[in-house]
């Protein structure tokens, strides 16, 4: 089978580790890459990673992009940048680090050296949708039984239907209870288990056609980063499972029997809801740091 990967300028770990142990486990090939190279962060198309800024700025420091992309992201995010900020704050201080959720840049991953890159920003179709430019779907079309997007933000169109066997995302958290807003409102819910979902991409928002759904327990989360740390590794070992299923002939992706109610993004962005995600971070990273007192003074 062939894989094409719609990505950003910057993947995240967890994604190049998916992308290794499928191509590890699987008779799989990755021919082609094709890039968001949206540059516009107002843009319908762009998602995490796609500027040239981003790209700039990916490190462990807090240089000159930094801060610019810190100002752009602002203007988009309104009050979530103050979860967004104490969440680096955090790294810079030791308090955490971004493991699998760390940045790393395209031309740095070398399960892709071999495949050829194709630069695009998507077209805006509706809203906040996009399809790919015709010349990019007709590339996908002929090079790939499937794409995998790790980028673009909301797709529909021609893209959806141009490889074989679609285009596969995922969504952090099970679709039959979470669509929408997800980590964030789990994290506030406390609950015990959470769950991702690998879908054939429709044009129902987050409601497309299931590959696998995956759940993990939340023993020990104290805040949403390491939430969010504990999905994106549950989804890093679904992809292989999700493209395995697409290689038997007998099965075939349907939509659940049930879809949660979607829920906006732009909740997040008000004062209310990121005001109780920055307060419960903030208590569970002062009690992280007090039991790790009381342990290091048990142990002398």
């Amino acid at each position: 089978m062939s894989v094409a990967v719609l990505a950003n300028r910057s993947l995240l770990r967890w994604q190049v580790e998916a992308l290794e142990r499928l191509v590890e486990s699987l008779d799989v090939e990755l021919p082609l890459v094709v890039v968001n190279t949206t540059d516009d962060l107002s843009h319908p198309g762009y998602s995490r990673g796609a500027s040239s800024l981003e790209a700039e700025a990916v490190g462990s420091g807090v240089g000159v992009a930094d801060l610019e992309l810190f100002y752009h992201v602002a203007r988009r995010e309104r009050w979530w940048v103050a979860v967004l900020a104490e969440r680096k704050l955090a790294w810079l201080l030791g308090l955490d680090e971004p493991g699998p959720m760390a940045r790393q840049p395209l031309k740095a991953v070398d399960v892709l050296a071999g495949a050829d890159r194709v630069d695009c920003t998507p077209v805006p179709v509706d809203g906040a949708w996009c399809d790919l430019p015709e010349d990019v779907v007709a590339r996908v079309a002929e090079e790939a039984d499937v794409a995998v997007a790790f980028g673009f933000n909301l797709l529909k169109g021609e893209i959806l239907s141009a490889p074989a066997h679609g285009v596969v995302s995922f969504h952090p958290g099970d679709i039959r209870e979470y669509r929408g807003l997800s980590p964030a409102r789990m994290f506030l819910n406390g609950d015990r288990r959470v769950g991702a979902t690998l879908q054939q991409l429709t044009e129902e928002l987050d409601g497309g056609n299931v590959l696998a759904i995956g759940s993990t327990d939340t023993d020990g989360v104290s805040t949403l980063d390491e939430l969010q740390r504990r999905l994106v590794c549950l989804q890093r070992d679904m992809l292989t499972t999700g493209i395995e299923r697409l290689l038997d002939p007998a099965f075939e992706p349907e939509p659940p029997d049930t879809l949660a109610e979607y829920v906006s993004l732009d909740t997040r962005r008000t004062p209310a809801f990121a005001g109780r995600v920055l307060g419960k971070n903030l208590a569970g990273r002062f009690r992280a740091l007090l039991e790790d007192r009381s342990a290091t003074r048990r142990e002398r």
